[in-house]
């Protein structure tokens, strides 16, 4: 029920986004994008429900969700409001956002610890499709593929040419952030 609520919420916000964007409060999308907005909080929806679910000895500690909390607000803030519109103008607020997409909130919610509550919390299916996905991907965790991976979904965004462009075309502007992130 609570997803169906979920993708309810993202088709009445997505149409608000998109006939009346400028009047909506600032903490709602400028540019709507349902994965990042379906993803937060379904992540966000699951880790509640696992929180419920775990057993009180198990439970991670208060940094930790702490943590994890702080790291998805920031994915969300920096791509689900209006500062994500004033970072596609503004260079400085851009480079604020690339920042807390590929470091910052990462790193937060690695720290949160968060993959049992999850398991818990999500439905059957997406822990089982996430489980034959990470024994095919597994791969990509070891520390050389990862760097890889790393320097070249962030730095080839940097190369100024490519970053000017970006900029200037919102899908290349989205597929750079979801890429850093």
């Amino acid at each position: 029920m609570a997803e169906f609520l979920l993708l309810f919420s993202a088709a009445l916000v997505g149409l608000l986004c998109r006939f009346f964007p400028a009047h909506l409060p600032w903490l709602f999308p400028f540019v709507f994008n349902p994965l990042v907005f379906l993803g937060c909080w379904f992540v966000a929806l699951w880790y509640w429900r696992g929180m419920r679910l775990v057993a009180a000895e198990q439970r991670p500690g208060r940094w930790r969700q702490g943590f994890f909390i702080f790291g998805l607000a920031g994915i969300y803030f920096v791509l689900q409001t209006h500062f994500e519109y004033v970072s596609q103008h503004l260079f400085t607020f851009n480079r604020v956002q690339a920042v807390m997409l590929g470091m910052v909130a990462p790193f937060a919610i690695s720290l949160g610890w968060m993959g049992d509550v999850l398991g818990l919390g999500a439905p059957g299916f997406v822990t089982r499709w996430c489980k034959v996905l990470w024994a095919r991907l597994r791969w990509l965790a070891h520390p050389v593929p990862a760097t890889v991976i790393f320097l070249a979904t962030t730095d080839v965004w940097l190369i100024p040419a490519v970053h000017f462009a970006a900029m200037l075309n919102p899908l290349l502007y989205a597929v750079m952030n979801l890429s850093c992130l």
